[in-house]
C-alpha cells in the first residue's frame, strides 16, 4: 500500500572537467539538504568529459535513494543536456532507436536501470542556471554547493573513467622499466633500440599489466618485483 505521504528529497548535482589538461581531470558533486543535515558526495576522475561527470553525478544521486522507501525525489541540475534528456523524452527515443548515435549510452542505460529499479520512488528533474549570485535562494545555494563539490581541481583522488585510446604497454630494457605510452611514440622511444611493445593498454592498472606479461619472459621479474612499474599516464 502506498503511503499518503512520501519522503520529499531534493538533490543538487553538478559535474566538471578540464578537457585541455593532459589527463582530462574531472569531478562530480552531489548535495542533499535533508532536515538539519547536509549530505555531500564527490568523486574525481581522469580521462573523462564534463557530460560524463554530469551524468555520473545524476547516477550517484539516484543510487543514494533507498529503493525500499517511498520517496519523491527532485533533482536540480544546471546541465541542460541531462535535464532535457528527461524533459523532452529523449531517453525513450534513444532507447527505441537502440541507442544509435548516442554518446555514453552505457551511462544512460545505467541511470535508467537505477530509476526503474526504485519502484517506490517518484522521480523528477529540473534545470537551474549555474553560478547564481543570490545564495539566500535555497536553489541557488544548493547548486553552488554541488558546483563546489564537483570542482575538478579539489578532488582528493582521481580514478580512470574512460578506456585509453592508442596506448600500449612498453618495456624499457635499459632500466627494467614498464610503462604505458602512446603507440605512435614507439619510434621516438626506441631510438636506442631497447624499448619493446608488450601489448595494448586500456586502463593502466595492475590487473591489466599482469595479463599482458603472464606467460612472457617478463613475468618472473614482474612477479619478483624486479621491474620498475609506472601506471601514470602523462598524455591522453
Amino acid at each position: 500500500m502506498v503511503p499518503k505521504e512520501r519522503i520529499n528529497i531534493t538533490i543538487f548535482t553538478d559535474g566538471s572537467c578540464n578537457a585541455k589538461s593532459d589527463r582530462k581531470l574531472g569531478g562530480f558533486g552531489v548535495y542533499i539538504p535533508y532536515g538539519n543535515q547536509e549530505i555531500h558526495l564527490r568523486r574525481g576522475f581522469w580521462n573523462t568529459t564534463t557530460s560524463r561527470m554530469e551524468m555520473k553525478a545524476l547516477l550517484a544521486a539516484i543510487q543514494m535513494i533507498d529503493p525500499d522507501v517511498y520517496t519523491k525525489v527532485h533533482v536540480v541540475a544546471d546541465s541542460e543536456f541531462v535535464v532535457n534528456a528527461f524533459k523532452k523524452s529523449l531517453l525513450s527515443q534513444w532507447r527505441a532507436n537502440g541507442w544509435w548515435g548516442v554518446k555514453n549510452p552505457e551511462l544512460w542505460k545505467e541511470i535508467l536501470k537505477e530509476i526503474e529499479s526504485r519502484r517506490k520512488m517518484v522521480f523528477g528533474i529540473s534545470h537551474i542556471n549555474g553560478h547564481g549570485k543570490d545564495l539566500s535562494d535555497p536553489l541557488v545555494y544548493g547548486n553552488a554547493c554541488a558546483d563546489a563539490l564537483a570542482n575538478y581541481k579539489t578532488q582528493d583522488s582521481y580514478v580512470q573513467d574512460r578506456p585509453l585510446e592508442g596506448f600500449s604497454w612498453f618495456h624499457y630494457d635499459g632500466s627494467d622499466a614498464v610503462f604505458p605510452e602512446k603507440t605512435e611514440m614507439f619510434e621516438q622511444l626506441n631510438k636506442m633500440g631497447d624499448v619493446n611493445i608488450i601489448g595494448d593498454c586500456f586502463y593502466a592498472n595492475e590487473e591489466e599489466l599482469f595479463e599482458r606479461v603472464n606467460g612472457t619472459y617478463l613475468f618472473e621479474p614482474y612477479y619478483n618485483g624486479q621491474l620498475d612499474i609506472d601506471y601514470e599516464v602523462e598524455k591522453i
